[in-house]
């Protein structure tokens, strides 16, 4: 999901390096393999932000509907913590 976008972004290249990078993380593979809430919502709150980096860019109703289903699992999965940031954001943005 990160490739798609940075390769959209930035091209072939970074999109390359951008799996390289984080495929050698090992954090990132540890966590990925336990059952926590935390990493359920920062997968849902990352794709909300495509989505929603999306709809702004394109302004396409599918990617804003998109974003916000995303954005309503990440609230089912940790609470209203995911509104907060995703608001925070994009309110940056």
């Amino acid at each position: 999901m990160i490739a798609l976008l940075a390769f959209e972004l930035a091209g072939p290249r970074v999109a390359i390096l951008t799996v390289l990078i984080l495929s050698t993380s090992g954090l990132f593979v540890a966590f990925a393999r336990t059952a926590s809430t935390d990493t359920l919502l920062v997968a849902l709150l990352s794709a909300a932000m495509i989505c929603g980096f999306q709809a702004t860019r394109n302004g396409s109703i599918l990617w804003a509907g998109s974003a916000g289903v995303t954005l309503g699992l990440a609230v089912l999965a940790k609470g209203p913590v995911a509104v907060v940031l995703f608001a925070g954001i994009f309110g940056l943005y």
